[in-house]
């Protein structure tokens, strides 16, 4: 499922203000879940219990048959960039540095 998929599956319970696929960060693969915000709680409820009621089979996607889960986002969540945000980062975080690698060689 790509970004645009993931959008349209959900544009019709309501206005979608951000949306984000969580990936890998060296591969880009799916790391199977992601997150969208809509404009209001009773929006993202009415999503929510549509997807809950009807069980939804994503058998229309070819190579994804598994069964969509919606819940209400964790707020830890909330601080992570999505979307168009994360684009704007401008700090890496490097891990694994060899201790002799000095400021000048890094």
């Amino acid at each position: 499922m790509n970004d645009e998929e993931l959008r349209s599956l959900f544009a019709p319970y309501g206005q979608i203000l951000t949306s984000a696929i969580m990936r890998n960060i060296h591969t880009g693969v799916s790391l199977g879940t992601a997150f969208v915000r809509y404009y209001t709680h009773e929006q993202a409820s009415r999503a929510m219990n549509s997807f809950a009621a009807r069980k939804r089979m994503m058998n229309n996607l070819p190579g994804y048959p598994r069964q969509i889960s919606v819940q209400w986002a964790n707020r830890q969540h909330d601080r992570a960039p999505a979307g168009e945000a994360r684009r704007r980062i401008k700090k890496l975080f490097i891990r694994n540095i060899p201790r002799d690698v000095t400021e000048a060689k890094l």
